[in-house]
């Protein structure tokens, strides 16, 4: 019962359907959600949202679930502890301009200009690759989105700054997730501006669809599907196991 099932959940149990909703864990979310750790609220996996026009805002809108979203007016990159500004577009040549000047200094205490050369960022190839990517997401099916990096670039920094952005993202780390969804994200989305942070986390906003999945239903959690019960070709049941039994 992630975002999806949830979302889903809530929609089926507004329409007048009664719905009931499963998790293994026992929270609601998945990888769209939160726990609590030493005083602090950390998410289990993404941990920004896209939701200004998006299917998400429309969802809890035609539920009556509150969506908690605490607006995002500047984005940050950190690199070897100092912060550095994204800029409202072109947030990825920036940040790869920064990792070739780190670079190069580096380079001068240790090595001169062929060394700099040598740990270099191909920009201009990787931006390019990347604006490819968008258009034909399907052409690059079969492969994770690290895998891809490496056809232009092995250097740690960029795969650093490439890995946070699809992870906050996609909430999938770049060696998880395939590179065509990465690019068919960055397309529906238009990129990674206009985004924001849930103020109590994600689970408050997950608790907040379970809350509409229960004017009809119910969610069950500690709950795992087990396996779908398909009668003439068509699904009937599934089977849950709760409390040690199905």
């Amino acid at each position: 019962a992630g975002i999806g099932g949830l979302g889903v959940g809530a929609l089926l149990a507004h329409w007048g359907y009664k719905t009931l909703v499963v998790e293994k864990s026992d929270f609601v979310g998945g990888r769209f959600s939160s726990y609590e750790h030493e005083g602090f609220t950390l998410p289990t996996g993404a941990v920004t949202v896209h939701y200004k026009g998006t299917e998400t805002e429309q969802i809890f809108k035609e539920v009556g679930a509150e969506l908690e979203i605490v607006d995002v007016p500047k984005l940050f990159y950190r690199i070897k502890g100092t912060d550095y500004e994204m800029p409202p577009k072109g947030a990825l040549g920036t940040g790869l301009d920064i990792i070739n000047k780190l670079e190069e200094d580096k380079a001068k205490l240790i090595g001169g200009f062929a060394k700099a050369m040598s740990t270099a960022v191909a920009k201009d190839k990787v931006l390019g690759a990347f604006r490819l990517g968008t258009k034909e997401p399907d052409k690059e099916r079969g492969k994770t989105f690290r895998d891809w990096l490496l056809q232009y670039t092995d250097n740690e920094l960029a795969h650093g700054i490439f890995d946070t952005i699809v992870s906050t993202l996609c909430a999938a780390h770049s060696y998880e997730i395939s590179a065509q969804a990465v690019f068919s994200f960055f397309v529906a989305m238009k990129g990674f501006r206009e985004v924001g942070i849930p103020g109590r986390g994600n689970r408050g906003n997950m608790e907040n669809l379970a809350k509409a999945v229960r004017t009809n239903g119910d969610v069950w959690t500690n709950c795992t599907a087990m396996r779908i019960v398909v009668e003439g070709g068509r699904a009937k049941g599934v089977v849950v196991e709760k409390d040690g039994s199905e």
